[in-house]
């Protein structure tokens, strides 16, 4: 029976006589009493007796009552079960007890009735027609079987069942019902009636168990093996009512084979005997119906298989007990768990038959083309076998072995359950599929079919053409030769042998290579990935550490068959037979047979395309992979897909950003990326780059004598967004290595070679091997050398890299500075260089009186400058001497020997002072000199050097042309005097004809150094004095040098002699000397400082300093031309550096003692500066403070005053996140406490002090180690939402540093909580601020379930916090009311939309449809509602959804197992709905017509109403849902495709207001209308409001736009009738851009006018403008009049033109005929202000048309 659709209970009813309503309501479920709508009230007619009549408004109900609506007795229990052994022994009879209990006396039976017991008595004779055999005794008897009971009594019964009365002929099934009266036996019943009605009936069940044998398991499939080998199992079998000492017997039937022939390879075995063991009391299984115990004994049974042949067979056991009953061990499966599973399918609906023709490309014979399945089951189900039964017996032929696999283990659950009745129809002794768990019996059958399946058909496609032996058998180091020949096997087919050969024979080529490039497809991958990997492996983690860099390999190159790292660590045979063929397939499209070059200059980008054409009739899509060591450096600016059309062709574009010399390499793979498409081939090819030109980044130009060094200033900087460590390398050469004309030896054809770039890129150095050839970097004709090997600079750095340059030869060269970084770039600075001649070099000559010596110099010795002093016109002849060696070449050669040798070199050359020595300078002359001067310094005899000498003043100057210079054999150098060594004499001979001073450079030069000697000649005339003669042009100064004192100079012309008294004046001496004195704190500290006194007296000085620190003695005596020693003390009481000076002044008395003697030479004063460094004193204390960012900790540190004075002080805090104050006054003999407070803003560790220092005390410091720990976790308030809504949460986040944070957050639970910001974006809090992070709860079930989340927090300042949520899911309250409106006799729908909030899959019941609804998704519910009168109608939609658990394996742990009840309870939504139904339909819009003048702006405000509309998933945690006007937006569109830009430009719609109807659930809208058009039209619109649950509401508007004002009023006037007079005013755009325009006069207008130009173009907004003139022609006198309109893209302007003639009235402005334009005058009507009616318009409001009147 049902009521209000809710199905009425079947148990007793309530003995309580209430209301309808609430007899209704007590009826109804729990579950289902949410649902029930409140009836209003009713009449109702209510019958007590026998009846209850209830009349409701779905109709009237009958219900029949028991005995006053309650029972008298209870009965317990009320069924009872009987089991029966045949064979086993038992006793007479099986008895049970029942017991009858009577009600309280306060229930309502007894207060109503009149007698105070019951008397009851049971039928016994109903027991003897249940059976065909029976006599005339009762199968059972009740003891007692009649009886009275009072109010509360009890009383048990004994029931007596015989078992001899069953027989097996009766089934094994007995069902009895014994029925049980009230009332006396034989008269009327308890309530009157006349014909006994039995008031209960006790059912009886009596089941008959047989012996039988159950086999376990009962299938075996053994596991495949070699020929002649055998392959056993055990299994059980489980005997039922079996007495011990059965015999139990097993048949195997024989094997036919093909030849005719019989044998019998399985064999059976009995290891315990075949005769059942006694029972054990600890064996129990669960049998029978009702799960019932029962006693079982096992025997065990075994089975072997052996054949010589390939068998593939599927046979039957037959076990036979001593009654001759059969047992087969076919399919007896374990008990199903009843459960269903459904598995979503994809949208390829292909079946295995389409999959059979697609590997095989043949028909299936049996299957037709096409097949359609039936709707009817028996028939679809009978199509399937056959389908099966075909597929089944082509797959056997092709040679798959499937003998046990049946045609029905592969149908679905229904089709198996339907095929699995009609077999039970059939026939009796079929298989028993009833407690199959027959998903694993499908998932198996299944598993084997598509085994078998790759067998047949995937695997023999393995052929020998891809086997290409190349591995040399000589060096397998004695192993098994690799021939790619298939060896016989009794195990591998010819395929997998195949296989096998293919890796064996790349093992063997590998295995001595560590990550070898050789051969192999994919060698590119190793640099990325294998390079990472364990060579030898020694533990399970670093074996899969190896599996994990091989699947991330085949996932990076689209080759993995979803093989996992677990899966290769413990490898499955068919898993890796499979990825094994996979690769054998795959792996040889993998090898390049292209190549693409790409070409440019360093520093810029290189761009090649590869075309890629496709001859197939469908597209072809590729995925674009860039692989290899420098596949970073190559681009591909289309994208990493690329889309070939059918038939056609199209361009690859491959970008190279070069920023190295060396040539790169890379891979491009294009692999073919379509999931149902076409599938192209793999193709690859080779990246290859060419650097063809180079610009340095800058060039450096310098010069340097020969010999000495020069230091070379080469700015330099990172171009590179990366920081990089750069290699120096230096190149050098004779000529300019980047122009064009030197290609053959120029760095460019130097850095296209790799064996090159590593060469010049070499770390070796001149003087590794230093008593052997020099390295190839500092080698021949070197000049160059870097004191720094590398440079690091960061992004954007600038710096300046320090070259030494050391020519030794004359002339110019060029250096290329490489700083050369692989991983990030190359960069190129040029150095041209020009070395010039050695400095002059010592020498000296044969003593004679022309040779000037000077003062207090060796005469024997060498000077720079040899000096001759001679007469006018004496001839000179002296002897001048050479020393055999060159100082300057030796002692370059020793530099650069010491700085291009090794530093151990360096070290022990230091060591055994031997820096200098001939082996040396000997091996950087053989790597300085060519290799034929080497030869020819090594095979020298004559011992001598022979140079060619130049002399510049030949004129005065001669010497010889050839002079020879023996080679010292003495290694060791005289280098403070190089005569010592030994010279050669050269003859010289000077003459000159005039006075004056004569320098001459003489030169010599050989193959292997250069020379350069100055010599100076000083001639006098004859007479004794020297003059001086001066010639200068004028306001031009000449310099001579003459001896200090008098200078005179006379004047040849008019006799005039001046004469001049030089003298010096001393000014303030500088510092002696800047001292840098390192003391401590309390600490005194002494330095010696030597004060000189450069006077000719005996000075007495006083100390005076201007720092308080320092101190001495107050004067000091120095003798005259001496220096004294003087002690300074030094002493500071607090750190820091100060700095002074400390000045030594003369006394006054010495002073005036001088004066006396009349020496006037002012104080004698020398002064030095200081500078003291006062370092700090040992701490204190050390004290550690640990506190966590974002909070503050107090630290105090107690501070005495041991004085008896008020003690000040200064307090000096280091560390940026210690705050205290800055002093503190301690009272007298007391103890304060100082606080300071440390607020981390950076997470780590880091160290700080507090120091006081006061003059009187000193400085004492405390030194604090700061560990600033990460924030704690916090923990937010639990959030509770009803289930389908979301709740808000806010998370503080506060900054108290002075920095920026940017702050990253994660989530650990996306399913429930949701942050207010955008993925992947970046929180920014600005310093010293606080912001807020919304966070939004939505609950998947009820109560607390899954809803915690974990939101970290990442920062670089404190590091990572974390916050932890917790929510709890509500059950859902009553929805916000709806309301929906229609015509009467019409209908109006709303759609509900309603998601599935839980994560488990539910069934959506919605009145009488059940939806089945997954996890999130969304179904919408439709409403109608079609009224036929004008009364209101109120309704309740509910809809209820019934979680399910989700299906999983038995073997597998599911989570939805460990759920509550609560969470898999049914769940209630009630929506109210209330329909309003209407009598006229509204005619027009709310929103009506809206009239506009073009040019203005029409501001509305309109109410528009919103029927239907569902609040979105909002929770106000208890209050009205309000809505906010960010929950809808306004879009405008047009009716009409040509207006949609036009339209949506002027007109624009904004909410303003949203009002909520509480009863009838309207939401009324307050809409802003802005329309702003700018040229006469009339159209449609459609205003479209969108809520934010998805819904839209669009109302029709029309917009009308009228003719505007008239911009201006246009004057002209003709001086006569035929004359033409104009006026021209200027006109600009409305834009920055031009615009064309088009001017012209509306119909109606008078002919007399014409405008110029009719077109054009109008400059943009701030331009003088276009000029526009309007001609005015008369013809007649009359009044002219004419409307011209200028309409430009975006714009339109109207201007009223009057013309007037001689004869009107006098205008305001008059125009001559002859002038070509006028000043437009103003009209009579009232000008408008256009810039303010311009800036009203919004498209406008940045610029204003330009409108002059002229």
């Amino acid at each position: 029976m049902m009521v209000n659709g809710v199905r009425w209970p079947t148990a007793s009813l309530s003995p309580f006589l209430t209301s309808p309503s609430s007899s209704i309501s007590s009826a109804l479920s729990a579950a289902s009493r949410k649902h029930v709508v409140k009836l209003l009230p009713q009449s109702v007619t209510m019958v007590t007796q026998r009846s209850l009549r209830i009349q409701a408004a779905g109709g009237v109900i009958n219900v029949e009552l028991e005995l006053l609506l309650c029972a008298p007795l209870e009965m317990s229990p009320t069924s009872l079960e009987f089991h029966v052994e045949p064979l086993a022994p038992h006793s007479d009879a099986y008895t049970k007890t029942v017991e009858l209990k009577a009600v309280c006396e306060k229930s309502m039976f007894w207060l109503e009735s009149v007698k105070k017991h019951v008397n009851w008595w049971f039928d016994c004779r109903a027991t003897a027609v249940s059976t065909e055999h029976r006599k005339e005794r009762e199968l059972c008897t009740v003891s007692p079987s009649s009886g009275s009971l009072g109010p509360g009594q009890s009383i048990c019964l004994r029931v007596n069942f015989s078992p001899e009365d069953i027989t097996t002929g009766s089934g094994r099934v007995t069902k009895l019902s014994l029925p049980l009266y009230l009332g006396e036996e034989g008269g009327e019943g308890l309530g009157g009636e006349e014909v006994h009605q039995p008031y209960r009936d006790l059912s009886i069940t009596i089941i008959l168990q047989l012996p039988c044998i159950t086999i376990h398991p009962p299938q075996i499939l053994l596991t495949p093996v070699p020929l002649e080998s055998n392959a056993s199992a055990t299994f059980t079998l489980l005997a039922l009512g079996y007495p011990s000492g059965t015999m139990v017997s097993a048949e195997v039937d024989e094997v036919e084979l093909e030849d005719g022939t019989k044998t019998q390879p399985v064999s059976i075995i009995f290891p315990e005997g075949n005769n059942i063991p006694a029972q054990n009391q600890d064996q129990r299984l669960l049998v029978g119906i009702q799960n019932q115990e029962a006693k079982v004994t096992s025997l065990i049974c075994g089975v072997s298989f052996c054949s010589a042949i390939p068998l593939s067979l599927c046979t039957t056991i037959t076990f036979t007990d001593h009654l001759h009953n059969r047992v087969v061990s076919k399919n007896r499966m374990n008990h199903s768990s009843g459960r269903t599973f459904r598995v979503s399918q994809n949208k390829d609906s292909r079946s295995v038959v389409d999959m059979l023709h697609h590997l095989t490309g043949k028909h299936i014979p049996g299957i037709p083309w096409c097949q359609t399945f039936s709707i009817d089951i028996d028939q679809r189900t009978n199509q399937l076998l056959q389908q099966h039964e075909a597929m089944l017996t082509f797959l056997r032929v092709q040679g798959a072995c499937l003998c046990h696999i049946r045609p029905e283990y592969l149908l679905d659950m229904q089709e198996f359950k339907n095929w699995c009745s009609l077999q039970s129809n059939e026939e009796e002794c079929g298989l028993d599929y009833s407690s199959v768990d027959y998903e694993s019996l499908s998932k198996r059958s299944w598993t084997d079919v598509l085994l078998q399946i790759y067998k047949v058909l995937v695997l023999c496609r393995v052929s020998e053409s891809g086997l290409k032996p190349t591995l040399n058998h000589d060096n397998v180091d004695g192993n098994l030769p690799v021939s790619s020949q298939s060896l016989a096997s009794n195990i591998y087919s010819s395929c997998e042998l195949q296989l096998l050969s293919w890796l064996n024979m790349h093992y063997h080529g590998m295995r001595k290579t560590v990550w070898g490039t050789g051969g192999v497809p994919t060698r590119w991958i190793i640099y990325s990935h294998f390079r990472r990997m364990y060579t030898t492996t020694s533990s399970l983690e670093q074996i899969l550490h190896n599996n994990i860099i091989v699947v991330q390999a085949l996932t990076a190159l689209f080759l993995n068959l979803d093989v996992q790292p677990t899966d290769l660590s413990d490898p499955n045979p068919v898993q890796m037979l499979m990825l094994c063929v996979h690769l054998y397939e795959r792996l040889p499209q993998y090898l390049p047979l292209h190549t693409v070059t790409l070409s440019g200059g360093l520093h810029c980008i290189f761009r090649k395309q590869v075309h890629l054409k496709n001859p197939s009739s469908k597209p072809i899509k590729y995925q674009i992979l860039l692989l290899g060591e420098d596949a970073h450096l190559f681009s591909l600016p289309d994208g990493s897909t690329v889309t070939i059309p059918p038939k056609a062709s199209t361009e690859l574009t491959i970008q190279f950003s070069c920023s190295t010399m060396l040539p790169t390499e890379a891979v491009l793979l294009l692999i073919s990326s379509s999931p149902f498409g076409l599938c192209g081939t793999t193709l690859a090819f080779n990246l290859n780059t060419h650097v063809t030109h180079i610009t340095p980044m800058n060039t450096v130009k310098c010069e340097s004598p020969c010999y000495q060094l020069k230091v070379i200033q080469v700015p330099i900087s990172n171009p590179f967004n990366k920081e990089a460590k750069f290699r120096v390398v230096l190149v050098e050469s004779l000529f300019n290595p980047l122009e064009p004309e030197k290609k053959k030896d120029s760095l460019v054809k130097q850095a296209s070679s790799k064996a090159n770039i590593k060469k010049i890129t070499s770390d070796k150095s001149c003087g590794e091997e230093i008593e052997g050839k020099c390295s190839d970097v500092y080698g021949e004709g070197s000049e160059f050398l870097s004191p720094v090997r590398s440079v690091c600079l960061k992004s954007g750095q600038a710096d300046i890299l320090n070259i030494h340059y050391l020519p030794f030869s004359p002339g110019t060269k060029y250096c290329s500075v490489l700083l050369v970084c692989p991983k990030v770039g190359d960069m190129l600075y040029m150095v041209e260089a020009t070395a010039e001649l050695p400095l002059p070099s010592p020498l000296t000559a044969r003593p004679s009186s022309n040779i000037f010596i000077p003062i207090n110099s060796d005469p024997a010795g060498c000077v720079s400058v040899l000096s001759l002093h001679c007469k006018v016109g004496q001839m000179c002849n002296e002897l001048v001497r050479v020393p055999l060696i060159n100082m300057a070449w030796e002692q370059a050669l020793a530099f650069w020997g010491q700085h291009t040798m090794s530093a151990d070199e360096h070290k022990r050359r230091m060591l055994t002072h031997t820096l200098h020595s001939s082996t040396v300078r000997a091996t950087t002359a053989l790597c300085k000199l060519s290799k034929q001067q080497a030869q020819l310094l090594r095979g020298l005899h004559s011992k001598a050097v022979e140079y060619s000498v130049e002399v510049s003043l030949p004129q005065y100057f001669a010497l010889p042309s050839i002079v020879t210079i023996p080679i010292m054999e003495d290694t060791k150098i005289p280098w403070e005097n190089p005569a010592d060594c030994g010279c050669v004499d050269i003859p010289l001979q000077f003459q000159a004809n005039s006075v004056g001073q004569f320098t001459c450079q003489v030169v010599l030069r050989s193959w292997c150094d250069t020379r350069v000697y100055l010599l100076e000649a000083l001639v006098t005339s004859q007479g004794g004095s020297v003059h001086l003669d001066f010639s200068s042009p004028a306001h031009r100064s000449v310099t001579q040098d003459i001896p200090l004192g008098k200078l005179s100079l006379h004047n040849d012309c008019d006799g005039i002699e001046h004469v001049f008294t030089l003298r010096g004046v001393g000014e303030h001496p500088l510092p002696v000397d800047h001292l840098v004195l390192q003391c401590s704190v309390g600490q005194t500290t002494h330095a010696q400082i030597d004060v000189p006194n450069y006077s000719q007296n005996k000075l007495t000085l006083k100390v005076v300093t201007d720092l308080s620190v320092v101190s001495g003695t107050p004067s000091l005596e120095i003798e005259p031309g001496h220096n004294a020693s003087y002690t300074l003390a030094v002493s500071s009481w607090k750190r820091g550096k100060q700095t002074g000076c400390v000045s030594f002044l003369e006394i006054e008395d010495t002073q005036e003692a001088d004066k006396q003697k009349g020496n006037v030479l002012g104080c004698y004063e020398v002064h030095f500066t200081l500078e003291i460094i006062c370092e700090p004193a040992a701490p204190i204390k050390i004290i550690d403070v640990q506190c966590s960012a974002q909070s503050s900790v107090a630290i105090e540190i107690p501070v005495k005053n041991p004085r008896g004075e008020l003690l000040m002080l200064n307090v000096h805090l280091e560390g940026d996140d210690l705050s205290g104050a800055d002093w503190v006054s301690i009272p007298p003999q007391e103890t304060l406490t100082y606080k300071a407070t440390f607020s981390p803003g950076r997470v780590g560790k880091s160290t700080g002090s507090v120091v006081f220092q006061s003059e009187l005390v000193g400085e004492f410091w405390y030194q604090l180690e700061l560990y600033a720990l990460p924030p704690p976790v916090i923990m937010l308030p639990q959030a509770c939402c009803q289930l389908g809504k979301w709740t808000r949460q806010t998370i503080p986040l506060v900054n108290p540093t002075a920095e920026t944070l940017e702050v990253i957050a994660t989530n650990s639970n996306l399913r429930n909580y949701a942050l207010e910001i955008e993925p992947g974006s970046t929180l920014i809090v600005e310093p010293h601020s606080f912001t807020q992070l919304g966070v939004r709860f939505t609950p998947s079930s009820i109560g607390e379930g899954n809803h915690t989340a974990k939101i970290t927090f990442t920062c670089p300042q404190f590091r990572e916090w974390c916050v932890l949520l917790s929510g709890r899911g509500l059950i859902p309250e009553r929805e916000e009311p709806l309301s929906i409106s229609s015509l009467i006799g019409s209908n109006a729908s709303i759609t509900i939309p309603f998601t599935n909030p839980t994560e488990l899959l539910g069934m959506l019941n919605i009145t009488l449809t059940g939806i089945q609804l997954c996890e999130g998704d969304r179904f919408d519910v439709p409403v109608v509602f079609a009224p036929n009168s004008m009364e209101l109608k109120q309704v309740w939609l509910c809809i209820t959804m019934k979680p399910w658990r989700r299906p999983s394996n038995n073997s597998t742990f599911n989570t939805d197992n460990m759920r509550s009840e609560q969470e898999l309870s049914t769940i209630c939504w009630i929506y109210p709905i209330r329909g309003i139904p209407m009598e006229v339909p509204v005619e027009n819009s709310p929103l009506g017509v809206i009239y506009c003048e073009a040019g203005c702006q029409l501001e509305r405000k309109m109410d528009v109403l919103l029927t239907g509309c569902v609040p979105w998933n909002q929770d106000r945690k208890g209050q009205e849902v309000s809505w906010v006007m960010e929950d809808f937006l306004c879009a405008v569109r047009s009716a009409s495709e040509t207006e949609h830009s036009e339209v949506e430009d002027c007109l624009s719609a904004s909410v303003d207001a949203v009002i909520r109807d509480p009863e009838t659930g309207n939401v009324s809208l307050t809409l802003n209308l802005v329309y702003t058009p700018l040229r006469p039209c009339r159209c449609s619109a459609v205003l479209a409001v969108q809520c934010v649950s998805g819904r839209i509401w669009e109302f029709p508007i029309t917009l009308i736009t009228t003719q505007p004002q008239v911009d201006d009023v246009i004057l002209t006037e003709a001086t006569e009738l035929g004359k033409t007079s104009n006026v021209g005013f200027r006109l600009t755009s409305t834009t920055r851009r031009p615009e064309p325009f088009k001017a012209e006069f509306l119909p109606g207008s008078s002919k007399e006018f014409r405008v110029t130009p009719a077109s054009g173009m109008l400059p943009p907004v701030g331009s003088t403008g276009a000029l526009i003139t309007v001609s005015f022609t008369p013809t007649m006198h009359s009044k002219h009049r004419a409307r011209l309109t200028i309409q430009a893209a975006d714009m339109q302007w109207t201007y009223e033109v009057r013309g007037k003639t001689p004869h009107d009235s006098p205008p305001i402005c008059t125009t001559s005929p002859n002038t070509s334009s006028s000043v437009l005058c103003p009209a009579n009507e009232q000008l408008q202000n256009f810039v303010v009616r311009n800036l009203r318009l919004p498209a406008l409001a940045n610029s204003s048309p330009l409108k002059v009147r002229k």
